[in-house]
This record gives structure tokens, C-alpha cells and sequence, in this order.
């Protein structure tokens, strides 16, 4: 990934309609990635995802892609958190964070399904508006 620019950028995102639309705001500080992702009635930290892409040790022509993730008490963000920074990485292969907080109440499996599937959307929208600024 080219460098961006000194100063970092910001940019916001979206994916889904009505209640279980996720939102993001994106920083792009150098080369690394930094998302919040938030929705719901009471949006918050729930999880937090670091992703690293590195070369394999035995085969330094292929990347690997390691994340760690803390995700606070009570919170089941951090499959989100996971899977986003690690789609980032691998795609622009650099440090990603995420942070991942959304909660609605009483939410049933249908609108859980939904907000996985916004969270993937919300995804490529990131990546493509990336590639849209460093103009790849």
C-alpha cells in the first residue's frame, strides 16, 4: 500500500438499512488502518482487533496475517472486530485496529444474521473507498 499521507485521513462508512445499519470511521495514519465500528441503540467498545501481515517464515514470498483480540466482559463483538481487521490487512497488507461496539436490544437471530452480513458490507465499502483514495 503507497504511503497516504503524513497527516492522517478520515473518512466515514455505512452498510445496511434502518436498525441494523453499521457505521465506521476510518483513519488512515501512514500505512496503517484504524476502524471503529459502531450500531445500534447504544453504540460502545466492545471488542478490539489487531491484525498484522507479515512473511511466512518458511516462505517469505507468501504473507501471513496474525491478529490478537481483547474483547471487554459481556461483549460478543470481537468475531467482527476479527474478521474486518484481518480482511484489511490481508488486502493492503499493513497493521490494521478495529474496534467494534453495536447493541440492540432484545435482538433476535435474524437481525444477528443481518449484522454479521452489514459487517462484510460495511467491509468491502471500506476497502474499496481505500483503494478509491491511494488510487491503486
Amino acid at each position: 500500500m503507497p504511503e497516504v499521507k503524513n497527516k492522517p485521513e478520515i473518512f466515514t462508512a455505512e452498510a445496511g438499512n434502518g436498525k441494523y445499519r453499521l457505521d465506521a470511521v476510518v483513519t488512515l495514519a501512514g500505512k496503517d488502518i484504524a476502524v471503529s465500528v459502531t450500531g445500534g441503540d447504544r453504540p460502545h467498545i466492545g471488542a478490539v482487533a489487531v491484525a498484522q501481515c507479515a512473511p511466512r517464515v518458511n516462505r517469505k514470498e507468501r504473507l501471513d496475517v496474525s491478529v490478537s483480540v481483547i474483547t471487554l466482559a459481556g461483549h460478543k463483538e470481537d468475531e467482527i472486530a476479527r474478521t474486518m481487521a484481518m480482511s484489511l490487512s490481508r488486502e493492503f497488507s499493513v497493521n490494521v485496529m478495529v474496534s467494534a461496539g453495536m447493541h440492540w436490544d432484545g435482538i433476535p437471530a435474524r437481525g444477528i444474521a443481518a449484522v454479521c452480513e452489514n459487517s462484510h458490507k460495511l467491509c468491502d465499502v471500506i476497502i474499496q473507498e481505500i483503494k478509491n483514495r491511494i488510487q491503486l
